[in-house]
């Protein structure tokens, strides 16, 4: 098995008062994740990572719900969140226009709510 390199915060000589990502910090995140920390990087790092973090727990939420649909907003839901497609991208693979793609995950969003609420 080879051997793993430890985090580059293990031997940071500023680990202490970190403020902000260092690249190779950066450099182990995962792709979908890399753009969204340019922010952290910015003035007010504390207010991007707790948008970032809200974002992500607003995901998991969403994605607990998802036994909830069914069809093409079950579909849509899928290729949205699952397999992170653009509205365009959903919209060509299904043979629909890109306005009834975001029409659909409108409504699966909109019913995951409902339901939500309800319990």
């Amino acid at each position: 098995m080879p051997k793993r390199k430890p985090s580059p915060c293990v031997v940071c000589p500023v680990r202490a008062d970190c403020q902000q990502v260092c690249p190779g910090v950066a450099g182990l995140l995962p792709p979908e994740d890399r753009g969204r920390v340019a922010g952290l990087a910015r003035r007010n790092a504390l207010y991007y990572a707790r948008r970032l973090e809200r974002r992500r727990s607003y995901t998991r939420f969403l994605l607990d719900w998802r036994h909830m649909l069914c069809g093409r907003q079950r579909q849509v839901f899928d290729l949205r969140y699952n397999d992170a497609l653009s509205l365009s991208e959903i919209a060509a693979r299904l043979g629909v226009t890109p306005s009834s793609a975001r029409v659909y995950l409108r409504r699966a969003i909109a019913r995951i709510h409902r339901l939500a609420w309800r319990r």
